[in-house]
């Protein structure tokens, strides 16, 4: 009798695979365990799951705790994409971290009191982007650490203070200090960059916004933001059209369409793409159906068949 398993299983076996501690593996593993479909065609992968956990929960009990020291500048990314912030002293990113995650970063008065990489988790809609405040740089300065972080991430933002007049000199100066590390922000082959103009509740600061957007409207996308007062505009809809997402979710055949636990993959990605994203075995799927806001209810799809953001699919293997 086959298993028959939901795309959700495989989902969640994905994300065992990847696991890096014990308590994750055993955590997920029961998940998998509470998820699958208990008939004849399952009873062997019931037992291998169960024996997987005990083994699992006896080496957690034996395995004594070992202290590794890790660069703070290799951050695992999660979410759907990391997010770096870069500026000058005092520009708020401190205060911009802390107000858009739980994450608590040093916000002062006076400059460089970031002294090493925090993170936060910040939430758009049913998703996250992992979000990273660094120590702040200067014409004199820059962390060792800052071109490592810029490199790996998937996007920067250049925040600078709408409350300074030098706010252009801010723009230029990070530039020209990432450049020297053969980083460039922003442009066709550089560094995907968003500039955000902060403090924008300062007096003066619509008019250097203003300025900011006239001479980099061209090459980068313009964001004015007020931490202080949360106001965002747009922050998370602007970050998450930059990376050029999408969001497709799952069913399983006879289950209504529900958006949960989106799969996040790339814009231009087919039907085939969010197979193997769930798991390798889908590779083989047949066809799919597909549910959206706008005319399909159900419509059967091939291997190729482009997705969009919400898109709902029911694979058949």
């Amino acid at each position: 009798m086959p298993a028959n398993l939901p795309p959700q299983y495989y989902q969640i076996e994905s994300k065992y695979r990847e696991a890096k501690s014990i308590p994750e593996k055993i955590s997920l593993l029961k998940e998998m365990l509470a998820i699958m479909p208990k008939h004849k065609g399952t009873d062997k992968l019931q037992a291998e799951l169960r024996a997987k956990i005990s083994k699992l929960q006896k080496t957690l009990e034996k395995k004594p705790a070992v202290k590794r020291q890790s660069s703070p500048y290799f951050i695992p990314k999660e979410g759907a994409g990391q997010i770096i912030m870069v500026g000058y002293p005092n520009v708020g990113k401190s205060l911009l971290l802390t107000s858009l995650t739980r994450a608590s970063s040093p916000s002062t008065n006076y400059p460089f009191s970031t002294l090493k990489p925090v993170v936060g988790m910040m939430p758009f809609e049913d998703i996250q982007f992992q979000l990273i405040d660094t120590p702040s740089l200067s014409p004199d300065f820059m962390d060792k650490g800052l071109p490592i972080m810029v490199r790996n991430s998937d996007l920067v933002l250049l925040v600078v203070d709408g409350g300074n007049d030098e706010v252009l000199e801010e723009v230029e100066g990070v530039r020209e200090k990432l450049r020297e590390k053969n980083i460039v922000l922003g442009g066709k082959e550089g560094k995907k960059t968003l500039i955000v103009v902060n403090k924008m509740d300062k007096e003066g600061a619509k008019e250097r916004a203003s300025i900011v957007e006239e001479l980099y409207g061209e090459e980068y996308s313009v964001i004015r933001i007020s931490a202080l007062r949360k106001e965002w505009n747009n922050l998370g809809r602007r970050i998450f059209d930059a990376l050029e997402l999408i969001r497709v979710y799952t069913k399983a055949p006879g289950a209504p369409p529900s958006r949960q636990e989106p799969i996040i993959l790339k814009k231009g990605s087919r039907v085939i793409d969010a197979a193997v994203a769930i798991h390798k075995d889908f590779a083989n799927m047949k066809y799919a159906r597909l549910w959206d806001d706008y005319n399909f209810q159900g419509l059967r799809v091939e291997r190729e068949y482009p997705l969009k953001d919400g898109d709902i699919l029911e694979f058949h293997l």
